[in-house]
């Protein structure tokens, strides 16, 4: 085959490949990915809760 033919044929092939990887996600799957969404926030902020009453408490220990 022509090098001039493949080198266009690959951009194409790569936009089919793309265009396939499109599929639709189950239901399931969504509402687990909106829970594990949910409980990724709550946990955050019980990180950044916890580090804020950290740093109080050094800096109410070091105010002596």
């Amino acid at each position: 085959m022509n090098k001039r033919f493949l080198s266009r044929l690959s951009p194409v092939a790569l936009l089919g490949i793309v265009g396939a990887a499109n599929a639709a996600v189950p239901a399931d799957i969504t509402t687990a990915i909106s829970t594990m969404q949910a409980d990724g926030v709550t946990v955050a902020t019980a990180f950044v809760v916890a580090a804020i009453a950290v740093a109080a408490i050094k800096f109410l220990r070091s105010a002596k």
